[in-house]
């Protein structure tokens, strides 16, 4: 496992099963290199697949017309990304809202300041 300062042991939860990992696996086929959270050895091993570094290239081409470039676990920001990115596409589509769409929003943003209620910007 990896050390910190001071000998203590540093603990690497895994994004997808939340149990702890050893090190990061990359493997890169074609254009595109891929992410595996390595778990155990020798014939313990096992991986957990965490996505590509950066963006899905394919999955991406359908949500562009949404607006919403997905990427894969390791980018640490990627919910709040995809909330904005969501958001402004909303915002630029914003006269041609349902009713029924509105309503949706309206109970997301009330979740959305309960979630933020805590929140203060450093």
């Amino acid at each position: 496992m990896p050390r910190k300062r001071g000998g203590k042991r540093e603990r690497r939860v895994c994004p997808r099963c939340g149990q702890e990992y050893y090190f990061i696996r990359f493997v890169t086929r074609g254009n595109q290199t891929y992410a595996y959270a390595v778990h155990g050895s020798g014939k313990n091993r096992r991986y957990c697949y965490l996505g590509p570094v950066g963006d899905y290239i394919y999955v991406t081409r359908t949500h562009i017309p949404d607006g919403v470039k997905l990427t894969g676990m390791m980018t640490p920001d990627r919910l709040v990304q995809y909330l904005y990115d969501i958001a402004s596409t909303i915002y630029l589509r914003r006269d041609k809202l349902s009713e029924h769409e509105k309503r949706l929003i309206s109970t997301v943003i009330d979740i959305l300041r309960g979630c933020t209620a805590s929140l203060t910007p450093s």
